[in-house]
């Protein structure tokens, strides 16, 4: 579709010749009137492009400012790109099968197989989501579906672990994920706190700001997580997360109170 576009004749040419409107197309008899006002027809995107101009535009209103995914069928099995990693499995039909492995492949088996030996009050609070969104999976994989994919309405528990995957991929897919927050996540008393830093730095990155890390090993000035610098305007911020702990909440240590019985009356 074309739009009019009005002009002065001191703008310079839309055709990008480097000259005035008034000494290029105007003169050359390339333009046309509106209103009196001297107009040029600008030629839109092809059909093709604005087709996936229109796409982009829906993904970004879905999923925000981000990478898009980058995901292949091949060899019977699902290849998926992670920023540097590729990352495969013939059981992923599902974006939730992939996150659900993915959490597992960055928090590594090894801490998982470690905690799941613990009795399940006693385990990091992510794999007591896991063991919830396990049984509930479980309960409704029994009403069946075609090709063993099935619908369930998750809980509070599935999705927590499930947008714990999705941040952490994020991160990943734009090169951001530290070791450093990966270590805090996994131990369960710092765990409050990484996951708040983590979930502010991924809420930025899908607001369009890129973000980057201060240097946790100077100690010799106070300063806050990350800077994050706005793409499209320039605006840079300094952003601190912090979160309040409670007891008993996110694996904090529950208070004599709290865990008493409680006896009605």
């Amino acid at each position: 579709m074309n739009t009019p576009r009005l002009l002065g004749n001191d703008d310079l040419c839309p055709c990008r010749s480097g000259k005035t409107f008034g000494a290029c197309c105007l003169r050359e008899g390339r333009a046309g009137y509106q209103n009196g006002i001297p107009v040029i027809q600008m030629p839109g995107p092809p059909p093709e492009l604005a087709e996936i101009l229109k796409q982009e535009h829906q993904r970004q209103a879905r999923f925000g400012q981000v990478r898009p995914a980058i995901h292949a069928d091949w060899q019977g099995q699902k290849w998926v790109a992670v920023g540097k990693q590729l990352l495969n499995s013939p059981k992923w039909k599902t974006p939730a099968d992939f996150f659900s492995d993915y959490l597992k492949h960055v928090m590594t088996p090894e801490w998982g197989t470690a905690e799941l030996a613990k009795p399940l009050p006693d385990r990091h609070p992510v794999m007591q989501w896991y063991d919830a969104m396990c049984r509930l999976q479980a309960l409704t994989k029994q009403q069946g579906g075609p090709d063993d994919v099935f619908g369930v309405a998750p809980s509070g528990a599935m999705r927590a672990y499930l947008l714990l995957a999705y941040d952490l991929y994020i991160l990943q897919h734009h090169g951001l994920l530290e070791a450093r927050l990966l270590h805090r996540l996994r131990h369960k008393d710092q765990y409050q706190g990484a996951r708040h830093e983590l979930f502010a730095a991924a809420t930025c990155i899908r607001a369009g700001f890129d973000i980057k890390y201060e240097d946790e090993s100077d100690r010799s000035s106070m300063h806050t997580e990350f800077a994050a610098t706005h793409r499209q305007t320039g605006l840079s911020i300094c952003v601190e997360a912090k979160s309040k702990h409670r007891a008993g909440v996110l694996g904090r240590r529950a208070t004599a109170l709290q865990t008493r019985k409680f006896e009605p009356g």
